[in-house]
């Protein structure tokens, strides 16, 4: 880790990307907020997490080609300076008529979506041009760090400035976030290598449908996105149904709500600092059970109790696992996807692994809204104790599938 940070332009990447993290999270929770504030409806909510998340499927897989074929630092700029520009439309519409239309916050939910995809594409992509090959576990357990720490402080003082000053002036700090991580990430640019763009250009199906390939013949990596497919299934819903819970169900305040979600990603800062220590002890196969085992401690916490020291334990302890299982995953597949398919075949892991969040979304708002929180919460240990039992199969695929790394042609 300490070498890690002697690297200037790592240093100056690493800060580009966390406040851009600072931002998102502050938006993912004001802009939930607002609406579920304005609506009453967990349904509603959801259906907005779902609908946001659709323009995120649909780019990722033209985004991670566009990631292998141009500068990956001016896409994640790019990326910034449109959402910097979508998150003033709301600003701009308290401003003009004092009020913020439903349509619109489900408009830019979408659109921060889109730019997301574009600038999470360039992202993973461009790390291992920055990072030895030897130090991308320390990078991304840094990153790791970077990020959760920003999605703790984002939530937090979300809901303390949404009670002190309302939506405009928080939503126009996001604004600033997003300005700065273009000036830092600016200072990154000239490392880029110029193998990233190809000299002739091949037509993009063909090059989405050669990350596919690699991916699906790459068992190892294949089997690891069956599990984030059925994580990202229980995750998401969990997050609305406790959102309901605080603001519905025990009559929480913004900034107190905001605190307590804050606590999944204070476990989450955890969780990547202490990853060192846990890789130098235990194999990946290790690693991943007792991610999947401790996953199922925090659903059935939350589901019998209001008590909020249990709560914000709980949902820290969701966050200190899915960092955990995150570092582990996203090292692996750097290390060993080849630089020329990286943006392909990590934007096609995405799709495969993330194309369960909507449906998770929508189901937790459905299942709150109609039988309460804790019907939310037991679907998600369900869900976790289906993929612990499924792990014992998973598992010995992992093992027989690991060495085989040859990209489809």
């Amino acid at each position: 880790m300490t070498s890690i940070w002697k690297d200037r332009m790592f240093i100056w990447f690493a800060s580009g990307q966390t406040l851009a993290q600072f931002g998102a999270a502050i938006a993912m929770f004001a802009i939930p907020w607002m609406l579920l504030q304005k609506t009453g409806s967990a349904a509603s909510t959801g259906l907005a997490f779902a609908v946001g998340f659709i323009p995120y499927l649909s780019l990722s897989l033209p985004a991670g080609v566009w990631a292998d074929r141009f500068s990956r630092s001016k896409m994640m700029i790019a990326a910034d300076l449109g959402r910097l520009l979508t998150m003033t439309a709301l600003p701009v519409s308290i401003a003009l008529t004092g009020d913020t239309p439903v349509i619109l916050l489900f408009v830019v939910q979408a659109v921060l979506s889109a730019f997301a995809a574009i600038f999470d594409a360039a992202y993973g992509a461009y790390l291992p041009q920055i990072v030895p090959v030897d130090k991308l576990s320390g990078a991304n357990s840094a990153l790791q760090s970077g990020s959760s720490l920003s999605q703790v402080l984002g939530p937090a003082l979300g809901g303390t400035l949404l009670a002190w000053l309302g939506g405009s002036q928080v939503l126009l700090l996001t604004t600033v976030t997003y300005l700065i991580s273009v000036a830092t990430i600016l200072k990154v640019r000239r490392t880029e290598s110029p193998q990233t763009v190809p000299t002739t250009k091949r037509r993009l199906r063909k090059e989405i449908g050669e990350g596919f390939a690699y991916v699906w013949n790459h068992k190892l990596i294949r089997t690891t996105g069956i599990f984030s497919m059925l994580a990202n299934l229980a995750i998401p819903a969990t997050s609305v149904a406790l959102l309901f819970k605080l603001q519905k169900e025990l009559v929480l305040n913004s900034d107190v709500t905001g605190w307590i979600m804050a606590g999944w990603s204070a476990g989450a800062v955890i969780g990547s600092i202490v990853y060192g220590q846990i890789k130098k002890r235990l194999t990946m196969k290790q690693i991943l059970a007792g991610v999947l085992l401790f996953m199922l401690v925090p659903p059935l916490v939350l589901t019998a109790t209001s008590n909020l020291i249990l709560l914000v334990s709980a949902f820290a302890l969701s966050g200190l696992t899915v960092s955990v299982w995150n570092i582990t995953l996203i090292t692996m597949r750097q290390t060993v996807i080849p630089p020329e398919i990286m943006g392909r075949a990590l934007t096609s892991i995405r799709i495969v692994a993330w194309c369960s969040l909507p449906i998770g979304n929508v189901i937790g708002g459905g299942l709150a809204q109609g039988y309460g929180s804790s019907a939310v919460f037991v679907f998600d240990a369900s869900v976790r104790l289906f993929m612990l039992v499924l792990s014992l199969y998973l598992f010995r695929q992992m093992g027989q599938a690991a060495p085989s790394l040859a990209i489809s042609k």
